[in-house]
């Protein structure tokens, strides 16, 4: 057998996201009251000489553990751990058969996979292991003495997870969570944070900054979501599958301890460090759950968007609206504090600008939320948030001022809901994490309810205006049932399209309509117009309560999605 290549990419190395292909499903319903908790804890934290290691793993795992018996409530003796070298290919296939036997109906099973790992959509290793299109692989620790087939090296959601865990203990009653702290690898479009290490490894067969481009068997499909073949199981990954996941080093983290980025939020959400009852109903449901991790990752600037499976499309049952077991109840603050912002230092002009009114927190030495850095363009500047995402590029002073504000607003509208309306959004097809190909992806936005509502979807595009994107005809202002997808637009998908940069959508849902809504079927209007202004207090000064929520659309150009 050939001896397998392997080379870094980045001077500290990467976990790449285990995303099961066909997606998987949530549902943690009522159980017996003998029923228990029953979980498989998986790591790699050092790989064969090559490989970078991984020193998050080795406290990942010890971390999940204390999770799963003191928060879940399991057994310890109900809790397998394969770590380092005992993490072969051979014992993993061997423990996810061995699932069945150790749990009955009823139970929940928790399997936990932190490394590396690596997909279809990786041109550094397409071309090394044959991995099917639509699954991705986890990087056992004995990965260098198997073959290139991906299912005699890996550990693939589609040759192994499915058939050999999760359809039987689906249809055998068991619910299951499912959490991979390791990126879905490829193609990179957001950048790299460079204090973490990025937990992704090329594992040979191609190169590490040169070929971007997607097989064509993906570039030219149709990327719409698959069928959901699971009813009572959930995944939680840690990016989307254009993005790294990070490995954080110990002055990152809750515990002061190298840990995975992912890992590390979920550990701070069952502490009760982050808030995640966003409808202050008591409880904490799996879609919470996500939109908790993916806003505490974007707050501390890292680049992944946490993934939650299935997609709003796909959870035909709302089982992402069930609660999360052992995760307690931590409210949303009342009152959020100012965006900060960074600017180049001597720069008074820009200064005095952003300091008007009392929006923002101007500072040229502390890192912000938000970072303003001078364009090519004299009296140009660019936008960039936490996490490096650009919103924008090359304008002016006026249109900084207007996003920043728009986006300060936009906290300040999210914070003011008040309804106990359990409320999820998102991008379609969910996999790409937001992130679209300007003149080549097509995108619709799923909304869901746990209750009847009329929805008022409104985005903050890149340069501040504020622009209805539902309803825009008083036939679609109807109420939607609870539990039922809504899909905008309902028929022709968007375009990703000019320009470049960050929108901020912002979903609310009205259990009682509104007055005045219909005035705003069509808001578009730059945040510093007297329409805008108009809008913004009509909303404030409604006596009807609402819920809300927001998502991010990246637009961007080219390159390897």
């Amino acid at each position: 057998m050939k001896t397998v290549s392997v080379k870094a990419v980045y001077q500290k190395p990467a976990r790449t996201l285990l995303a099961l292909g066909t997606a998987l499903a949530a549902s943690l319903c009522a159980t017996p009251a003998s029923a228990k908790v029953v979980a498989l804890l998986v790591g790699v934290s050092y790989y064969p000489q090559g490989i970078s290691s991984l020193p998050g793993v080795m406290f990942d795992v010890p971390a999940m553990k204390a999770v799963v018996i003191d928060k879940m409530g399991a057994a310890p003796q109900d809790v397998r751990i394969l770590l380092n070298q005992d993490a072969t290919q051979a014992r993993i296939v061997e423990e996810l058969k061995a699932l069945v036997g150790r749990s009955a109906p009823g139970d929940t099973v928790v399997i936990y996979f932190s490394g590396h790992g690596t997909s279809s959509r990786d041109a550094d290793n397409r071309d090394t292991f044959k991995i099917p299109m639509g699954t991705s692989g986890f990087v056992p620790v004995d990965v260098l003495s198997k073959e290139r087939d991906a299912s005699k090296a890996l550990i693939t959601g589609r040759q192994h997870l499915m058939p050999l865990a999760l359809l039987p203990l689906d249809k055998g009653g068991r619910q299951v969570v499912l959490i991979a702290d390791s990126c879905f690898s490829g193609n990179i479009v957001r950048a790299v944070n460079s204090g973490p290490i990025s937990r992704y490894a090329p594992i040979g067969g191609g190169s590490s900054g040169g070929d971007t481009t997607p097989p064509t068997d993906f570039k030219d499909a149709k990327v719409e979501q698959a069928a959901f073949p699971y009813s009572h199981v959930v995944m939680i990954s840690a990016s989307a599958d254009t993005e790294k996941a990070m490995d954080l080093n110990k002055s990152e983290t809750m515990t002061g301890q190298p840990q995975g980025a992912l890992t590390d939020t979920l550990l701070r959400a069952f502490a009760g460090k982050i808030p995640t009852d966003f409808n202050g109903d008591g409880k904490v449901s799996f879609a919470e759950l996500q939109r908790a991790v993916r806003e505490d990752l974007g707050k501390r600037g890292y680049a992944q968007s946490p993934q939650i499976l299935p997609s709003l499309a796909q959870d035909k049952e709302s089982f992402t609206f069930t609660g999360v077991p052992g995760l307690g109840s931590t409210p949303t603050p009342t009152t959020p504090s100012r965006i900060s912002v960074t600017v180049p230092t001597g720069d008074t002009k820009l200064s005095g600008v952003l300091n008007q009114g009392n929006e923002l927190t101007v500072s040229s030495r502390l890192p912000g939320e938000f970072q303003v850095v001078p364009g090519k363009t004299p009296n140009h500047y660019s936008l960039h948030n936490r996490a490096g995402d650009t919103i924008l590029e090359e304008a002016n002073i006026d249109v900084v001022f207007d996003r920043l504000r728009a986006g300060s607003w936009a906290n300040r509208a999210i914070a003011a809901a008040s309804s106990r309306v359990d409320l999820s959004a998102d991008t379609q097809p969910t996999a790409k994490g937001g992130t679209f190909v300007i003149g080549r992806d097509r995108l619709r936005m799923a909304l869901r309810a746990n209750a009847a509502v009329h929805y008022l979807v409104v985005n903050v595009d890149s340069h501040g205006n504020l622009v209805t994107l539902w309803p825009t005809t008083p036939g679609e202002d109807t109420e939607m049932a609870g539990g039922k997808v809504q899909i905008i637009p309902s028929d022709t998908p968007i375009i990703a399209s000019d320009p470049a940069g960050l929108d901020h959508v912002l979903v609310f849902a009205f259990p009682t309509p509104p007055p005045g809504m219909g005035q705003w079927y069509g808001l578009n209007a730059p945040f510093s117009s007297a329409t805008a202004n108009q809008f913004t207090q009509w909303l404030a000064g409604l006596k009807v309560p609402y819920a809300a929520t927001s998502f991010d659309v990246r637009s961007v150009i080219g390159g390897g999605l």
